[in-house]
């Protein structure tokens, strides 16, 4: 499906010179290697930047969509100057990202930012990464749903039965959102699930002292106010005052869109850089001498950055087109 739609945008668009990819699970970006992806099974050491460019004949970056979400955020959203931030993204699954000194942090092997694996509950239950306790396993989409659902079989009383009747699969966190100024249970299950990670977010805030935090992902967006007045809560009980002092949390306003906006400015960066090495006669994009089929990405004019079913073509600016290596950050 994704060869079929990235066909689909090159030809309507001749003129992309390079592919950003975002993907999620644990990515060495540099490598262009999926490590690990839990969501599909056997999908461990997957090279899939060298797929997509054997595929497609375009020099293609892969980075980590949570980190990628963090540079529109750093970019356009939120985050516009703050050198210090800290992004955490609650959907069927949690990420973060770090931004330290105004730069994306990746720490040695580029695995920095797992937070999802924070240990919140040392005998809990077990996560996908073979640990126990994880904050994914209480906090994420995934986890509300399935606590709504395990109250309703044992016979809890709630309005979400009227909405989905006796077909619990049926259950969404939007459903629980919706019902949450009404249904107790519905309340209830967001607010300890905000209280989880407030409390595991607490530890970071002492740890690296962000400026800001900014919440991304379809929970603190369907939740709003309530999830975010229960996390800030766990959040002042736990972290240290001096800590908190003056920083901020706020939920993202970029939307689905966010980790792919982050793909333009990341690969058109690396596009940039190659360029100027280029001009300098150091080597050309990706690294080596293009063959034939890849000649187009050297003057081309645009990127095709996406994530998950979000497709962006942009044009480049003008000074990477021209090699402009004073716009680099």
């Amino acid at each position: 499906m994704v060869h079929e739609e990235l066909k689909l945008q090159l030809a309507q668009f001749p003129g992309i010179a390079a592919i950003g990819v975002a993907h999620s699970g644990v990515i060495d970006s540099r490598a262009g290697t999926v490590l690990f992806w839990p969501m599909v099974e056997g999908w461990n050491d997957a090279p899939l930047r060298q797929i997509i460019e054997e595929a497609h004949g375009l020099p293609t970056f892969l980075e980590e969509c949570v980190n990628a979400m963090a540079v529109a955020e750093q970019r356009l959203g939120h985050w516009k100057g703050v050198r210090n931030l800290l992004l955490v993204n609650v959907g069927w699954g949690i990420g973060s990202a770090l931004f330290l000194d105004g730069h994306l942090y990746g720490g040695r092997d580029g695995m920095a930012g797992e937070f999802e694996h924070t240990t919140i509950e040392e005998n809990g239950s077990l996560c996908t990464c073979g640990n126990r306790g994880c904050l994914e396993r209480y906090s994420s989409a995934s986890a509300i749903v399935g606590r709504a659902r395990a109250e309703l079989q044992q016979g809890v009383g709630s309005s979400l039965l009227h909405e989905v009747g006796e077909n619990l699969d049926r259950l969404s966190v939007e459903a629980i959102s919706a019902a949450k100024s009404y249904d107790r249970l519905s309340e209830r299950v967001l607010s300890e699930v905000a209280v989880h990670l407030g409390t595991a977010m607490a530890s970071t805030v002492n740890f690296l002292n962000p400026e800001k935090i900014v919440l991304g992902g379809k929970v603190p967006e369907v939740a709003g106010e309530l999830f975010l007045t229960a996390l800030l809560q766990s959040l002042r009980q736990r972290a240290l005052p001096h800590a908190m002092k003056e920083m901020t949390v706020v939920i993202s306003q970029i939307g689905e869109e966010a980790a792919a906006l982050g793909m333009v400015f990341i690969a058109g960066e690396h596009v940039l850089r190659a360029r100027c090495r280029e001009i300098k006669g150091e080597s050309r994009l990706g690294g080596g001498r293009l063959d034939p089929s890849r000649q187009r990405a050297e003057s081309g004019s645009h990127l095709l950055c996406f994530r998950s079913l979000h497709y962006l073509q942009v044009p480049l600016s003008p000074g990477a087109r021209k090699g402009d290596c004073s716009r680099l950050p």
